[in-house]
């Protein structure tokens, strides 16, 4: 299944350990910083706000030049952030 931000798949368990997951979890893998990223299902069971919340997180990347595909993940879902607002374009943050 896919959507304009993700590609969902389903697998069996013996793919987890492969890619560092365990049984029963579910893995977001980014192009950008650490990942993949895992949540052990059982810590959620039954808490589809707390797994929405995890997603939403976990599909940012930790340093981002702003612009208009953060709006809603930043302002609308009240995620936490930090601006920084700067002309320096030489720094190494960027």
């Amino acid at each position: 299944m896919e959507d304009e931000k993700y590609k969902h798949f389903h697998t069996s368990g013996e793919c987890a350990h492969e890619h560092g997951a365990k049984h029963n979890s579910i893995s977001i893998f980014r192009t950008f910083d650490k990942s993949p990223l895992h949540m052990h299902v059982m810590k959620v069971a039954g808490d589809q706000k707390a797994v929405q919340m995890w997603a939403d997180k976990a599909s940012l990347p930790t340093l981002i030049e702003f612009a208009n595909d953060f709006i809603e993940p930043v302002f609308k879902k009240n995620l936490p952030s930090l601006i920084l607002y700067t002309n320096d374009k030489t720094s190494a943050f960027n």
